[in-house]
This record gives C-alpha cells, structure tokens and sequence, in this order.
C-alpha cells in the first residue's frame, strides 16, 4: 500500500465527525456487517483486521493494533470476532478518548487482498486512543474505498442530523 499525505480541506466533512463507524454505517447501509481478516494475540502489542461491509460489498478496511497489560482490555479485543471495535470497547464510556485524526490518500491497493475486494484507492484515517485508567493505547487505521465516500457524501445531511459532529 502507498500512502501519502492530503490537505485536511480535501477530506470530505463526514470522515471527520466522531463517534463510532459501525453506528454510522448501520444507520445507512442495508446489510452492514463486518469481516474479520486476521488477528494476532501476541503480547503485549495484539492486532485485529478487518472489513466493514454493506453486504458483499466492502466499504472500509480497518486495522488496530493494541498495546496493553491491562487482561479485561485485552480479553474483550481479542473475543470481539464479528463484533464491532467501537461499539464493545471504545465507545462505552467516559474511560477513553480519541486523539484528533490523521489523514491520508492511498494511491495502490492493498497486497493481501487477493479475494477481489476492490482497495485500489481512498482516504485513510488514522487515529489514537488512549485510556484513562490504565495504560492501554490502541492505534487504529481506516482506509475508506470510493464506494464508502460515495455512501457517506450521498447521506451526509442524514449522518450530520444523528449523529455527534464534533470534529478533532
């Protein structure tokens, strides 16, 4: 994969709200689901890949590493196989927060999909979160494909009406 970096004011508005991916594309897909690709539970640092999908279709692939001690972080990581990321660890409470966002263009595809999954470009977003209680800090990385900001632009107005917009 080739990254390179992007002028924020060329990221379309909705890729900079915050709150939970998953929520949102339930919200506006009619078959939202995620693909778990892969996932390493070496520690201390554990890793997990996926796919969010509408359907067959993919939108978004994400990959988060973890880096923590802390046995009930790292246990509800590791158990989450189809569940979402945010949803069961990061958006439950106030224990967490999100770091402002980076981000960037991909301009080659992915290496390892070699299942037809269309990456071949997009808009990745990286963020950090850390927790307050116990030193666990876990990075994530988006890479939303043209049919996922196709999607999101299409909706935007809707996204916007429910749900948080605050931008980092």
């Amino acid at each position: 994969m080739k990254m390179s970096s992007i002028n924020e004011a060329l990221v379309p508005e909705v890729l900079k709200y915050r709150g939970s991916l998953t929520r949102t594309l339930k919200s506006v897909c009619s078959n939202f689901n995620i693909q778990p690709l892969s996932q390493s539970k070496q520690s201390p640092l554990y890793r997990r890949e996926v796919l969010l999908c509408d359907g067959d279709t993919p939108l978004v692939w994400a990959k988060s590493y973890l880096f923590s001690a802390d046995r009930s972080t790292v246990n509800a990581f590791l158990d989450l196989d189809g569940r979402s990321l945010g949803e069961q660890l990061l958006f439950t409470g106030d224990s967490v927060s999100r770091g402002p966002y980076q981000f960037g263009v991909c301009s080659r595809g992915i290496e390892q999909f070699d299942l037809g999954y269309k990456f071949e470009k997009g808009i990745a977003r990286l963020s950090k979160f850390s927790w307050h209680n116990h030193s666990t800090t876990l990075l994530l990385s988006e890479i939303f494909n043209e049919n996922a900001l196709a999607l999101l632009e299409s909706r935007e107005e809707e996204i916007h009406r429910n749900f948080t917009t605050y931008k980092s």
